[in-house]
């Protein structure tokens, strides 16, 4: 899948994992990102950044999770850190 032009400037929000998200699964072949029905477990969560993978002035911001309740912990995370923070971080 060509990205490049499909894309716009900007972040782009990616979420799931490997199995449920066409470009979670393309992070994970070019080894961004290992989010998948195993990692990081059930409930388990990821929060990364990622450069600009695809070349196209898009950073990613992955929200990923093993399932549901990971994937929804990891926004409820990122919600949490936007609203208590002047400049909002993911870092722990």
């Amino acid at each position: 899948m060509r990205l490049k032009g499909r894309i716009g400037a900007g972040p782009v929000v990616v979420l799931g994992n490997l199995m449920e998200s066409v470009l979670v699964r393309r992070l994970y072949f070019e080894a961004y990102d290992f989010t998948d029905y195993a990692f990081p477990g059930p409930g388990g969560y990821t929060l990364r950044t990622i450069g600009e993978p695809w070349g196209a002035d898009a950073p990613v911001l992955l929200v990923g999770g093993s399932d549901v309740a990971g994937v929804r912990a990891a926004a409820e995370r990122l919600t949490a850190r936007v609203r208590d923070s002047a400049s909002p971080s993911i870092a722990a």
